[in-house]
């Protein structure tokens, strides 16, 4: 009588019935080292800037994060900013900036279907939220932003909607 490991007992498929030529987990990770391992429990890389940072004591995902609080997510936010916020054109968006109460800066993102189709869209509008994800430090405090998409530039890369908007912004932009 063959007596069975915990892993065994465990798994989904008997040893006799997987895959012969793959390696059961107790052999793959023997054979990946200390860095899989590492990997798995979400542990320190070697190199890797973000693990450095907030092992000094400065967290990184409490900055760049886009949370729930700093989106304009309300029709009546959304009318309100329309009724009394400022407009600045260019050539592909609106933007529309006007101080809110709140102590945070948000964002809003809308892009009519006149645009392009959904993929298109959607990514013109994680372009434009990517880039108040990294710039929100220097975009002007206890401030709403609406970004109104007009003209398709789902081609541009990041670096060049990055480019656009600052020189849109020009002196809103706090320096870094």
């Amino acid at each position: 009588m063959r007596i069975e490991s915990q892993e065994e007992k465990d798994s989904r498929l008997s040893r006799q019935n997987g895959d012969k030529r793959r390696p059961t987990r107790i052999e793959q990770e023997e054979s990946e080292g200390k860095e899989a391992v590492d990997r798995i429990a979400g542990r320190e890389q070697p190199g890797g800037e973000h693990f450095r940072a907030v092992r000094e004591g400065q967290s990184l995902i409490k900055n760049i994060t886009f949370r729930k609080h700093e989106r304009i997510r309300k029709r009546s936010e959304f009318t309100t900013l329309h009724r009394q916020g400022k407009r600045v054109h260019a050539e592909h968006f609106t933007l529309i900036l006007k101080k809110n109460p709140l102590g945070c800066r948000r964002l809003g993102v809308t892009a009519g279907k006149k645009v392009g189709n959904s993929v298109k869209r959607n990514r013109m509008k994680r372009l434009l939220r990517e880039f108040f994800r990294l710039n929100k430090e220097r975009l002007p405090a206890s401030h709403d932003l609406w970004i109104i998409v007009r003209k398709d530039f789902s081609a541009f890369t990041y670096d060049q909607v990055r480019e656009a908007l600052e020189n849109i912004l020009g002196e809103r932009l706090v320096a870094t």
